[in-house]
């Protein structure tokens, strides 16, 4: 009952009743990429030593993603360092390495503890999610994907892909090996870490379908659900819902998740 309260008390000052004086101030850092590029990233620190933290990935903005700073200050005051990456904008591919290291340099802070760093995605940073534990597998604790994308090809006729990575992609039936790659679904076999999948089930932008096939993928893999991954819907909720009630349940799910995996 405790735990509940307290959860219910931060989930309404970081969302329903956001109090100024209490929030975190974030600071904006630089990390090194693999080819030594400078790229910055806004941190909110939660303050406590040494601090679990959750990496925060959008991959199709430079800037930071509005709702992840109302997340940020959720996550913070559940004792959780917030981190949000950016990247050089080069493309999604480029993001992967890079977000990679951002992971590696929030780990080498000697106040961050290096064994609890999660990272999560919402929509094309649910993308970025899938992909970093398949190509990264270990160098995450865990992994969240709400809503995210996983295979690209269906989205052509059952969701909404914006025009930048359609002209970077270029004609799905011309390069459909291309598509194909850039599908996480191409690379779950690679999984080791324990992945939370949250979708909602009237999205209107990435179809409830695409965690359906991670979930048949992932079975058909060997995984087990529970055990290696976990997959939860939430009847009604669109694409970009952020209604008290479902931001409620889902981070809730999310709460749970971290609690017992990180």
């Amino acid at each position: 009952m405790a735990q509940t309260s307290s959860f219910r008390t931060a989930f309404r000052e970081s969302f329903l009743d956001p109090d100024e004086d209490s929030r975190v101030e974030p600071e904006e850092v630089t990390y090194e990429t693999p080819d030594g590029e400078e790229l910055h990233g806004t941190l909110w620190d939660s303050g406590v030593r040494p601090s679990p933290a959750v990496v925060m990935l959008y991959s199709p903005i430079l800037h930071v993603h509005d709702a992840y700073k109302t997340y940020a200050q959720f996550l913070v005051r559940r004792g959780y360092t917030a981190f949000h990456p950016h990247h050089s904008l080069s493309g999604m591919e480029e993001a992967i390495p890079e977000f990679a290291a951002a992971g590696r340099w929030l780990k080498d802070r000697e106040w961050i503890d290096e064994d609890r760093v999660a990272v999560y995605g919402q929509s094309a940073g649910g993308h970025d999610v899938y992909f970093q534990l398949s190509t990264y597998p270990g160098l995450w604790k865990a992994g969240i994907v709400w809503a995210g994308v996983a295979d690209m090809i269906p989205l052509l006729e059952w969701g909404h892909i914006p025009d930048h990575v359609l002209r970077r992609l270029g004609d799905p039936y011309e390069n459909d090996e291309h598509w194909w790659e850039r599908s996480p679904i191409t690379h779950l076999d690679n999984l080791e870490d324990p992945l939370l999948i949250l979708h909602g089930t009237a999205d209107e932008i990435v179809p409830a379908s695409q965690p359906r096939l991670v979930h048949r993928k992932l079975t058909a893999l060997g995984f087990e659900e529970g055990e290696d991954y976990e997959f939860d819907t939430f009847a009604g909720m669109k694409h970009g819902d952020h209604d008290d009630d479902g931001e409620y349940k889902k981070w809730r799910r999310i709460d749970e998740f971290l609690e017992q995996r990180v």
